[in-house]
C-alpha cells in the first residue's frame, strides 16, 4: 500500500473524476490484496497485522466514499461508462450501508447496460441484501460457513443463472463457484 501511495503521490493531480476514482480504486484494491496472505495464515499469526490492514482499509474506503458522495449527480447516476464502473467499485466497498443502498437504487434502472454491467449490479444487489439480512439473489458473495466457503442464503439457487441473465451478468453460477472456491475450506 505504501508503494502505491508513493506512486500516486508522485503523479500530477488527477485530470478528471475518472482518473481520481481510478487512483482511489487502485489503492483500495492493493489494500485488499494485502489481506489475502494474512487471512490464509494461521490465526495466531494474523492478529495485529490483520487489524492494522483492516484499519487502513477502513480509512481508504471512508475517504473514497466521501469523494463519491461529493461527485454524485443530484439525481440518477454517471453517464460515462468508465466513470460509472469506477464509482461502482467505490460504492461496492463502502462501509456506509445506507449510502450503498442509495447507490443501488440509482443504478438499478441501468443494470445490464453500458453504464452498469450486469455483474456489477448483481454484486451490489447481493451486498445490500446481505447487510439487510436478506438472502442473496444472484449468489455473488461468499463467506465462511461451517469451515467452508459458501454463498450462504440465496433466494432460489436453482434460478440464479436465469436471474443473472436477466440483468446481463455474463458469469454463470458454476463459474462463480469455481472462481470463489465455493465449498473449499476457509
Amino acid at each position: 500500500m505504501a508503494t502505491v501511495r508513493r506512486e500516486i503521490a508522485a503523479l500530477p493531480p488527477a485530470g478528471s473524476l475518472v482518473e481520481d476514482f481510478a487512483r482511489r480504486n487502485r489503492l483500495q484494491r492493493e489494500a485488499r490484496l494485502a489481506l489475502s496472505p494474512i487471512l490464509a495464515s494461521p490465526p495466531q499469526e494474523r492478529g495485529w497485522i490483520l487489524a492494522v490492514v483492516w484499519n487502513e482499509l477502513a480509512k481508504i474506503d471512508a475517504d473514497n466514499t466521501e469523494a463519491l458522495r461529493r461527485a454524485l449527480p443530484a439525481r440518477g447516476w454517471f453517464s460515462d461508462a468508465t466513470l460509472s464502473h469506477e464509482a461502482w467499485d467505490i460504492a461496492q466497498h463502502t462501509d456506509h450501508w445506507e449510502f450503498q443502498k442509495e447507490v443501488l437504487g440509482r443504478v438499478e434502472p441501468l443494470a445490464g447496460t453500458a453504464l452498469m454491467a450486469g455483474g456489477d449490479f448483481a454484486k451490489l444487489y447481493d451486498r445490500v441484501a446481505q447487510r439487510e439480512g436478506r438472502p442473496q439473489r444472484f449468489a455473488t458473495q461468499v463467506s465462511c460457513r461451517a469451515g467452508a466457503r459458501s454463498f450462504g442464503d440465496v433466494e432460489d439457487l436453482g434460478r440464479v443463472d436465469a436471474l443473472r441473465a436477466r440483468v446481463g451478468h455474463s458469469e454463470t453460477r458454476a463459474e462463480t463457484e469455481a472462481r470463489l472456491k465455493v465449498g473449499q475450506p476457509c
